[in-house]
């Protein structure tokens, strides 16, 4: 009897973790209000034989499911139903946008007809921009190069164990863990979320389109040679983050930099120039004279110690490192143009103020310097960031044509402009990110992903999409 009541218990929590979204898009498949659903012109043959139970699609789901991993992500769908009460959930809410969504994405133009879509892997034809790009064509082609592109799949798999390490390091249950949560940037963004006045979610949403759009690779970065255009953005800083994390003179210079506020060192030190820097941006005017500031202080409190240590010590390398520095540097400066196409600076100095406001003492900017101080792991939960810079390199060396980052600015674009999402997404994170529910949330979000049950997740969406195909990955005898 007890076995019998675990297995219903387990049967319940999966149903009522799948449940909004399994309905939500079998809705939008099979034409609820009025969607209709992609053709499969162009795509890898979709046929009923492949169709199979939930349970065959979703081996670890189910798996992470028995083994109890998820109660901490049921108790909260739990406490966000019981907070619903008389009111609308955010989850509902927006369930409901995604299908309002997917119905305006159904009347885009065909890309090139007689055919909806360009498929992502078209050797003679690229897609489109995403500005003119069809929506619906624009997800789709994400969901066909995550579950079926060989090379995604392979960095995908790269990058899961080092967001294993970084969940882990946030919920201190990794390998050499140091006896201390990091949740600092979580609550950050729940402090963000009860200051709807100084941190409308508009402006985050906007800075993230920014910098999918400014960082997502298109034809400069696929054309030969592979990663060397002059759009290449991501590529450009991906490779000068690593030159500057697997540089020794890094671990010298955290150790020995002085803030020239207070004469504070290490840690202190670099929140101190972090703060400078922060507070340069929200002043930042929006004309050609927008950089000026934050050159002056770049030039007094990083360049100048640089130099300086690069005359005391020539052998520890700080030249090579001022000059990667000035790379990074020139990259955050086109960034921030507000003259280019596609500008962020209005948005971004509001999450920078707001940031500010609910995080006046630092504690984000202290908690990466830990980081950057004990590379290697040393010190930090087994957590090294030039791990995961080569992981995300690996992501976007995998994408060229930027059909993931194409995606997500069709995606993030429409949320920015949809008040109803807006405001479920603050309440969500108001809800979800407190002090007891985000402990909770993030150990089984870390089992979701060391699982691999997002993989499954994007597989099931496809299918549910654009009809049953073979499972990329078969389930195990």
């Amino acid at each position: 009897m007890a076995g019998a009541d675990r297995k219903g218990r387990t049967a319940r929590t999966g149903a009522s973790l799948l449940c909004g979204l399994a309905a939500g898009l079998l809705l939008a498949r099979c034409g609820a209000e009025g969607i209709a659903a992609p053709d499969s012109t162009g795509a890898l043959e979709s046929s009923d034989a492949f169709c199979r139970s939930l349970q065959d699609y979703m081996p670890r789901f189910y798996a992470t499911l028995r083994a109890g991993e998820l109660r901490g992500l049921a108790q909260v769908v739990t406490d966000l139903d019981a907070r619903a009460r008389g009111g609308a959930n955010p989850l509902g809410a927006l369930v409901q946008t995604a299908l309002r969504t997917l119905k305006m994405f159904a009347s885009d133009p065909y890309e090139a007809p007689p055919d909806r879509c360009v498929p992502y892997n078209n050797p003679s034809r690229a897609p489109p921009e995403p500005e003119s790009a069809n929506r619906m064509c624009a997800v789709r082609r994400a969901l066909d190069f995550a579950v079926r592109d060989e090379a995604a799949r392979q960095a995908f798999d790269a990058l899961t164990p080092v967001l294993v390490k970084v969940l882990g390091y946030v919920t201190n249950e990794s390998e050499g863990k140091v006896g201390a949560e990091h949740y600092e940037a979580l609550d950050v963004l729940h402090r963000m979320s009860l200051n709807e006045a100084q941190c409308p979610p508009r402006n985050l949403v906007e800075v993230l389109d920014g910098l999918a759009t400014y960082f997502g690779a298109g034809p400069d970065c696929a054309a030969p040679p592979a990663g060397q255009g002059e759009e290449c953005h991501a590529y450009k800083l991906l490779a000068t983050l690593r030159a500057i994390l697997s540089d020794k003179a890094v671990e010298d210079f955290l150790e020995t930099f002085q803030s020239s506020v207070g004469g504070s060192q290490g840690r202190d030190a670099v929140r101190t120039l972090v703060k400078v820097l922060s507070g340069g941006i929200v002043a930042m005017p929006e004309n050609e004279h927008y950089f000026d500031q934050m050159q002056s202080s770049l030039d007094d409190l990083v360049y100048r110690f640089l130099e300086s240590q690069a005359r005391s010590h020539p052998d520890k390398g700080y030249d090579r490192l001022e000059e990667d520095v000035k790379t990074l540097v020139a990259v955050l400066k086109d960034f921030l143009d507000p003259s280019r196409k596609g500008a962020v600076l209005h948005p971004l100095k509001g999450v920078v103020a707001c940031i500010l406001e609910v995080d006046s003492g630092g504690e984000v900017a202290g908690a990466l310097y830990d980081l950057l101080s004990r590379q290697g792991g040393q010190g930090g939960g087994g957590l090294d960031l030039l791990e995961l810079v080569d992981a995300v390199s690996g992501v976007a060396h995998a994408d060229p044509r930027g059909v993931l980052s194409g995606a997500a600015h069709v995606v993030l674009r429409e949320t920015a402009r949809d008040e109803v999402a807006m405001e479920a997404f603050r309440v969500l994170f108001q809800q979800t990110l407190d002090a007891t529910n985000v402990r909770l949330l993030a150990p089984a979000l870390k089992a979701i992903v060391e699982r691999q049950v997002v993989t499954e997740l994007v597989e099931v969406l496809d299918n549910l999409l654009y009809g049953c195909r073979a499972p990329a990955t078969l389930p195990p005898e």
